[in-house]
């Protein structure tokens, strides 16, 4: 006999999807972190993602689930074979005992705290991603102002030498042309390299933390 709930709980807490992928498929993530699906091995891209270690999804068959719906659907086997295929491999309690229950205890309670720590780690990334926002569209009217004023035209080109290139104009849309990739950056908006038809969301949001943590750091060049 085995205590079901207890088993699943202790699935939960120490076993992630992560460790099921590597331990039963065995193939490395992209650079992304995406993973081949192995109930897709025709599709040339890696579209088996993983979030939070709790969750995964196939982008491109649509199939989700958690750490037991991923075992039962590589050896297509049922709820109990696959909790008890789990434990064995991983070496887990079956049933509970006081050892393992203050084990569970103590991780259940780091993991709670680790989610605090993210909690208060995002709403510090929310903040400083709206404050560099609003930074670079202030500095965007700025430059947007010094490229109308040296804009030569008919009563000042007089005064520019080099085929009537104003140095100062040049500068400023270059510095604007900077400006606009880092908003669209932070925005999410896909980049003139992105795919034109397809923009991974993830890569996106990924790539905009990048740049706020960059602005935290005061690595990012304005």
């Amino acid at each position: 006999m085995f205590d079901k709930k207890f088993l699943v709980d202790q699935i939960k807490t120490f076993v992630t999807i992560r460790d099921i992928f590597d331990k039963y498929v065995g193939t490395a993530p992209d650079a992304h972190g995406r993973y081949q699906c192995p109930f897709n091995k025709d599709e040339d891209r890696k579209n088996f993602g993983i979030k939070h270690n709790h969750i995964w999804h196939c982008f491109s068959c649509g199939s989700t689930g958690d750490q037991i719906t991923l075992v039962q659907k590589l050896f297509d086997i049922p709820f109990n074979d696959a909790i008890l295929k789990i434990a064995s491999d991983f070496n887990l309690a079956t049933e509970q005992n006081e050892a393992m229950s203050l084990k569970m205890k103590i991780e259940t309670q780091k993991r709670l705290l680790q989610r605090e720590k993210s909690k208060r780690r995002q709403r510090f990334i929310e903040f400083k991603s709206k404050e560099l926002f609003e930074y670079l569209i202030g500095l965007s009217r700025i430059v947007d102002r010094v490229i109308d004023a040296t804009n030569p035209n008919e009563l000042t080109k007089a005064y520019y030498a080099y085929n009537n290139k104003c140095k100062i104009n040049i500068e400023a849309r270059e510095k604007k042309r900077q400006l606009d990739y880092y908003i669209n950056i932070l925005t999410e908006m896909p980049l003139e390299e992105d795919y034109v038809t397809y923009a991974d969301k993830d890569i996106l949001h990924n790539r905009a933390a990048n740049l706020v943590d960059q602005y935290i750091k005061g690595e990012l060049k304005l």
